[in-house]
């Protein structure tokens, strides 16, 4: 990590129990890649970027969309004018709709937090309001992942008091407060990302897969392809 210019340095604690602590430095600079200045990007190349910053316009407020907007910031610094003068003459021909833009702002903290303790494997005390429902909830949980739905960003977790077989959706916008704990818990062994949304339809997932039959009028078969 190093190496990919990570600002990463040791420390001796002193401590017999954890002698070493690896602290990553604050900063918004990583240094990965050095090219070369005759290095640009074609037409295509950056269509392909302005896509993907539109599409991610729905994460508002999140490290994604900070992300891109500074890599975009920092292209136009560098590509040189003749490159702009061809682009600007293709975007108007690419109209590019994502889903309804969200706002993440005051959720920046939220995410830090649940992302940092799905790494590390801590218990996390969760504040959470349903829709339709005055009454917050606070619970302890076990949290695995966060799930970039459409522009809904999910957490997946387990919640032991509750049900410790049973794996929970908790969306971000009803997150009111997300602290870790100094707590650790193991991750089950039954957790697969590529299989967890195998047999899903969204955020809605099922255990077995099932077979269906549908029949559609003569009139509308050609609509059902």
């Amino acid at each position: 990590l190093q190496e990919w210019g990570l600002p990463i340095d040791s420390h001796e604690t002193g401590d017999a129990d954890r002698r070493k602590v690896w602290k990553l430095e604050r900063t918004n600079y990583i240094k990965v890649l050095k090219p070369s200045d005759h290095e640009t990007l074609n037409v295509m190349e950056l269509l392909s970027l302005y896509a993907g910053r539109q599409l991610l316009a729905s994460l508002a407020g999140t490290p994604f969309w900070a992300g891109i907007q500074s890599l975009w910031c920092k292209v136009e610094e560098a590509m040189p004018a003749s490159v702009w003068k061809h682009l600007d003459a293709e975007l108007p021909l690419w109209l590019i709709r994502g889903p309804l833009e969200k706002d993440y702002s005051d959720k920046s903290g939220k995410m830090s937090a649940l992302s940092g303790a799905c790494s590390m494997h801590r218990q996390t005390e969760l504040t959470y309001q349903k829709p339709g429902e005055e009454e917050e909830t606070t619970r302890i949980i076990h949290p695995y992942a966060i799930v970039l739905q459409s522009n809904q960003l999910v957490l997946i977790a387990v919640e032991p008091a509750d049900d410790p077989a049973k794996y929970k959706h908790f969306k971000l916008d009803r997150i009111l407060k997300a602290k870790q704990l100094d707590k650790r818990f193991t991750p089950r062994d039954d957790f697969d990302q590529d299989d967890y949304f195998k047999y899903s339809m969204g955020l809605y997932r099922g255990r077995e897969p099932k077979t269906f039959r549908i029949r559609f009028a003569p009139s509308r078969a050609g609509w059902a392809k």
